[in-house]
């Protein structure tokens, strides 16, 4: 057996039995011809800094909060999710790195492939460290809080939020998403050549039952600001939206 090993033929995981095992098969490395061990076991999960865990933790809130004091119109319609999807892959190989570092060995856990997707890297962390899972639930509840504060499309503290109810922000993602489409979709814009690449200074100039009179400034793939006018009108179960180039 121990040859066996040696070779790479078997693994101390390999399944055995003889007459004195009992009457299922067993790990070779919990029966009496497993070869002493010759590298220290995994340091427990309290061994391991999970500093960098508490930074993924915190990005889904710090990210909303943040989004919520530089404005949200002023960050393009893409960059901003991509660039926390960056921040937290980045954070996530770091940790993975002190986590392998520490001594696990369990291979059958792959952390590097979870790295991308946040929950299920730390819930892959708490198994290969057969410790607590208390900071995937952290992240949950951070996730959550960041849809209370952000959300896709404002906040439901400021009542910004356009969740099929009501008429939709001035600045929410939804409205400059449509702003932004009915711009790049305008004859005199696409004859010229140009596109919409970013949104600033949305704003509501007045409000009247279901129908919102918004402005903003448009900035264009040619480097020129377009001051524009919408109106957000809902009837029944559509949002309307109307745009005047000023």
């Amino acid at each position: 057996m121990h040859q066996l090993l040696a070779a790479g033929t078997i693994t101390r995981d390999t399944l055995v039995w003889s007459s004195g095992i009992g009457r299922d098969f067993v790990p070779l490395g919990d029966t009496a011809l497993a070869p002493a061990a010759t590298e220290p076991p995994p340091l427990p999960a309290g061994a391991v800094d999970d500093s960098l865990v508490w930074v993924l933790v915190a990005i889904p809130l710090g990210s909303a909060i943040l989004e919520q004091a530089v404005g949200r119109t002023s960050i393009s319609l893409w960059g901003w999710p991509l660039a926390i999807f960056l921040v937290n892959l980045a954070v996530s190989v770091l940790d993975e790195r002190r986590v392998l570092r520490s001594g696990v060995s369990d291979r059958s856990i792959r952390l590097g492939a979870w790295v991308w997707l946040v929950p299920v890297y730390l819930y892959q962390r708490a198994r290969a460290l057969r410790g607590p899972r208390y900071y995937v639930w952290a992240w949950l509840a951070s996730f959550a809080a960041s849809l209370v504060v952000g959300g896709e499309a404002g906040s439901l503290l400021n009542g910004e939020t356009y969740l099929g109810t009501g008429v939709p922000a001035c600045d929410s993602r939804y409205q400059i998403r449509q702003v932004r489409q009915l711009f790049d979709g305008l004859d005199t814009v696409k004859a010229a050549g140009i596109a919409s690449s970013g949104v600033t200074n949305a704003r509501e100039l007045g409000a009247s039952g279901d129908l919102r009179t918004c402005a903003a400034q448009i900035i264009a793939t040619n480097a020129q600001s377009y001051t524009v006018v919408y109106t957000v009108d809902r009837r029944d179960d559509q949002i309307l939206t109307n745009m005047q180039i000023r």
